[in-house]
């Protein structure tokens, strides 16, 4: 019998041994000595335990007290590991390794792992291999004190079973009753399986009769699966097929929308910018109107202080008649003055008799000037009358002057006559200079008059001028406003043609004219007739439903094409067209002569 040779033992954490410690077990009896309490019942301990025994057998309970408890100067530790070496060169162990390492470690939470040569294995493996080599569940393993004395004083039941277990035979027995035992559960298994074979067999056979069925219906399923596999197959080359035709389509179509899409927003944006241009030109248009009103409301102004101007022109009018009124009554009163002059001195010398007939001359010029003046002053023209009254206010002046000095001349004759009557013709005198003095006063103020009237006459026909110059101006810039409004609208029209085209060739369509031709000489004719309908498409109807007819003209493939009225100054247009592949060119000259 092969014998149990321990080399070593390494315990680290296992009760009192908190450093790692190794033990080695050298040939021959290896004894431990120590006082009490020294450990050397924790080493027998350790084998124990690591040869997979607990409670009891190790004086331990729980796992954690296996544990290092910690003392006053370390602390506990949370981890216990017991490894021992065993030479196997023997064969002890049914394992190819020439030395075998058992360890066993646990840890405060309760864990615990057996390992063999460091890996880890079942409790339930490692005790198999202990019982193969006589070494679990041997209690001749390890001898305690007064072991010896107790086995002498056994009963012979007992210590039966102690010289069985030193024969070798107690591993038998316990084997035996091991399989005694798997034998009986397996014996109650097959007892199990066989009543429930017997409640399974009434089943058998039908469910052997729905068997055969389901063979059929499982042939009949195999080859539906296959035909439907074959017809999946050549279902999905199709498909395929056709799926790779169609994404290359709307590949294409994708991408010519989206260039169309591309154009369009470049030309709405371009549109955007026309119509802000416009928006801002139309601001421009009205603000010009409200200046255009106010040039009216100015005009209109003017015109008012004309009206007024003219108004104080008929006053002067007026004023002048009263000044010829008052010029007639001092006349009157010159003559009378004549009258006493010649009754009250008739011995007046020649040289006063020649003043006085140079005043009268003076008088009568004065008169026939006024009356001139008078004339003068029923026209139209302000301005003339204001000049007038401006060259014969030195003329008055002086007559003023001679006036007085022929009065002086006048009084100083009837100083030196004599008679009853030459106070009065002196008073009489003195009347009439004093009334040629307010004549001449009166002339002052209506020339004062008329230069306030021409003054204000003349303001008036400034602010007009000015006025009608803005009124002219505004009218220029509503008209160049009006130009810039015609030549946006134009770049908005051509606009719009030109992303109908984009859009009608992005769906397959075709100019009008692609493809026509036309006899150089007749080419003028013909797009004359044609007018805007020369810039059209030619798309099929389900591109045309994808475009604004409000964008320019479409023409559908295979509907009637639109009539146009003969043109008077057109020649007939017969035999012009020289191709026309869709007759859509010819349809539409039809008739136009």
């Amino acid at each position: 019998m092969s014998r149990l040779r321990l080399r070593e033992v390494r315990l680290s954490g296992f009760k009192t041994f908190a450093d790692k410690t190794t033990i080695a077990f050298t040939p021959g009896i290896t004894a431990i000595v120590g006082p009490n309490g020294s450990g050397k019942s924790n080493i027998v301990d350790a084998l124990r335990w690591s040869l997979g025994e607990a409670g009891r057998g190790i004086r331990s309970k729980r796992v954690d007290e296996v544990i290092f408890a910690g003392s006053e100067k370390r602390r506990q530790l949370g981890l216990a590991e017991v490894s021992l070496s065993i030479d196997n060169s023997d064969g002890l162990f049914d394992l190819p390794f020439g030395e075998i390492e058992i360890a066993r470690r646990a840890d405060r939470g309760g864990g615990q792992e057996y390992l063999l040569n460091r890996e880890r294995v079942r409790l339930r493996d490692l005790t198999e291999l202990l019982d193969g080599a006589g070494l679990a569940e041997n209690g001749l393993l390890f001898i305690g004190q007064g072991a010896v004395d107790q086995a002498l004083s056994l009963r012979s039941e007992e210590r039966r079973a102690l010289i069985e277990e030193f024969a070798g035979t107690a591993r038998h027995e316990r084997r035996r009753a091991r399989a005694d035992t798997e034998m009986k559960e397996a014996t109650e298994n097959r007892a199990r399986v066989e009543e429930i074979m017997g409640a399974l067999r009434p089943q058998e056979r039908r469910l052997a009769s729905l068997a055969r069925q389901e063979s059929g219906r499982e042939e009949l399923l195999t080859e539906a699966v296959e035909r439907i596999a074959r017809l999946g197959a050549q279902r999905g080359a199709w498909l395929a097929s056709r799926g790779r035709r169609v994404r290359g389509g709307l590949d294409a179509a994708r991408a010519s929308l989206d260039a169309t899409r591309s154009a369009l927003r470049s030309a709405d944006a371009v549109a955007q910018e026309r119509r802000d241009r416009l928006t801002a030109a139309r601001s421009d248009l009205a603000a010009a109107r409200l200046d255009l009103e106010g040039h009216r409301a100015t005009r209109e102004a003017a015109e008012r202080s004309l009206a007024r101007a003219e108004a104080e022109s008929a006053a002067l009018d007026r004023d002048l008649a009263r000044l010829d009124a008052e010029v007639v009554a001092a006349e009157a009163d010159v003559r009378s003055v004549e009258a006493l002059r010649a009754a009250a001195a008739p011995s007046v010398d020649a040289d006063a008799a020649a003043s006085l007939e140079l005043v009268d001359a003076d008088l009568a010029a004065a008169r026939r000037e006024v009356e001139a003046l008078t004339a003068d002053a029923g026209g139209d023209d302000a301005g003339a009358l204001l000049r007038a009254l401006r060259a014969r206010d030195a003329e008055i002046a002086e007559l003023d002057a001679r006036a007085e000095r022929a009065a002086a001349e006048l009084q100083a004759v009837q100083s030196d006559a004599a008679g009853d009557d030459l106070p009065a013709a002196e008073r009489a005198s003195a009347e009439a200079a004093s009334q040629a003095t307010a004549a001449a006063a009166a002339l002052s103020a209506a020339t004062n008059a008329a230069s306030t009237a021409e003054a204000r006459l003349a303001a008036a026909r400034a602010v007009a001028t000015d006025r009608d110059a803005a009124a002219r101006s505004a009218a220029a810039e509503v008209a160049a406003l009006r130009g810039r409004l015609e030549a946006l609208e134009g770049r908005r029209t051509a606009l719009q043609e030109r992303a109908l085209a984009k859009a009608a060739r992005a769906i397959g369509g075709r100019s009008l004219l692609a493809g026509v031709e036309i006899r150089e000489e007749g080419r003028a004719a013909v797009l004359a007739a044609l007018g805007a309908l020369a810039r059209g498409f030619i798309v099929d109807r389900r591109g045309a439903s994808l475009l604004d007819d409000e964008q320019g003209a479409l023409f559908i493939e295979g509907s009637s094409a639109p009539v146009l009225h003969s043109h008077p100054n057109l020649p007939s247009l017969d035999g012009e067209v020289l191709s026309d592949p869709d007759g859509i060119l010819a349809r539409l000259l039809a008739g136009v002569s």
